[in-house]
């Protein structure tokens, strides 16, 4: 392997990296976001009888309004994403409260120290309690009187208890809702979207890790081969262990690589059990073409539903971060490129 070839490799886990501990700053890695096909209340999700798997939820109900994004949420937000405060804070608990974008801010009272003046919302009086940084949103607390307004999505996003029970919990969600006739139209995993990038550094490290192996390998083989052919030619005037004393060194190298390999190999394994392969992406049957056509049509279809109804907001900033990751490789290998000409 080239050194231009590592170096490249390099930066992409570094870039993987940095986006990894950027979301995950972010969002709350045990949470699943659905999108539900029609209302639910605060009641029908009590009587699901959920507590046994699920550790918190919130209701949000979204809109565009007046240029920006209306949420009215049943609350929880903060601990599905880490919502920077510019001013006040995130309270929704008094149901005349309400939290806006700085830009939100701008537009009505053309300054960022808004707290404690009122905004209408629907012909409802709220009071601002805080102000999040660079966002155009105004959270609104849970009415039923707004439930019937013509909203655009209709989320609940949940936090798993065990995160390792994603999956089995998401199932038993989805049997509870079925059960008040709500079908979920789109599901996000944001640990599946997370650790995304951290699967990619995995990868990446090893294929490095295979490569050296092989590398080393190929000298063990080699040296070893060298030392059998010459104890050959000298065994008939040489015993075999004053052979081996005189070719102590020689020895002592292939133990060293032979420990480096055994090392890489436990280095490998270790890090592949970091791998969080999407259980979407898990072909039915690892032998048959349909099932991997099957997967390539439910993300193609899941593309076309999301360009029609919008993305979530870990998909679009996953989405942004490619291309920055995209940008900055290609622009580091044509300059590599450039350099070498």
């Amino acid at each position: 392997m080239g050194l231009k070839r590592l170096l490249m490799l390099l930066i992409i886990i570094t870039l993987a990296l940095i986006s990894f501990l950027y979301l995950n700053a972010i969002y709350n890695e045990n949470v699943i976001e659905l999108r539900l096909s029609k209302d639910i209340t605060n009641a029908e999700l009590k009587s699901m009888k959920m507590d046994s798997y699920l550790k918190k939820y919130s209701i949000n109900y979204e809109m565009p309004y007046k240029g920006f994004n209306l949420i009215m949420t049943s609350g929880n937000d903060m601990i599905m994403k880490n919502i920077k405060m510019d001013k006040g804070e995130f309270l929704l608990g008094n149901k005349k409260m309400v939290v806006i974008g700085d830009r939100v801010s701008d537009h009505y009272f053309n300054t960022k120290y808004a707290v404690g003046n009122r905004i209408d919302v629907f012909k409802k009086e709220y009071e601002v309690s805080g102000i999040e940084k660079n966002s155009k949103k105004i959270y609104i607390p849970y009415s039923k009187d707004l439930v019937n307004l013509n909203w655009k999505r209709k989320i609940l996003k949940v936090v798993i208890s065990d995160s390792e029970m994603i999956y089995y919990n998401l199932d038993n969600i989805k049997r509870d809702l079925n059960i008040l006739g709500i079908n979920i139209t789109d599901t996000v995993i944001y640990k599946e979207k997370i650790y995304g990038y951290l699967n990619l550094i995995i990868l990446i490290s090893t294929y490095i890790f295979i490569y050296y192996f092989l590398k080393i390998f190929k000298q063990i083989k080699k040296k070893v081969k060298l030392l059998l052919k010459e104890y050959k030619e000298k065994r008939r005037v040489k015993k075999l262990s004053l052979y081996f004393k005189d070719k102590k060194i020689e020895i002592l190298k292939i133990l060293n690589s032979v420990i480096i390999s055994i090392i890489i190999i436990i280095m490998m394994k270790k890090i592949l059990s970091y791998m969080h392969i999407e259980k979407s992406l898990i072909p039915a049957n690892l032998f048959s073409l349909m099932s991997y056509i099957k997967i390539l049509r439910l993300k193609y279809n899941s593309l076309l539903f999301h360009l029609e109804n919008g993305f979530s907001s870990i998909t679009i900033k996953t989405i942004i971060l490619n291309i920055i990751m995209t940008i900055i490789t290609i622009f580091t290998f044509i300059t590599m490129k450039l350099k070498k000409n």
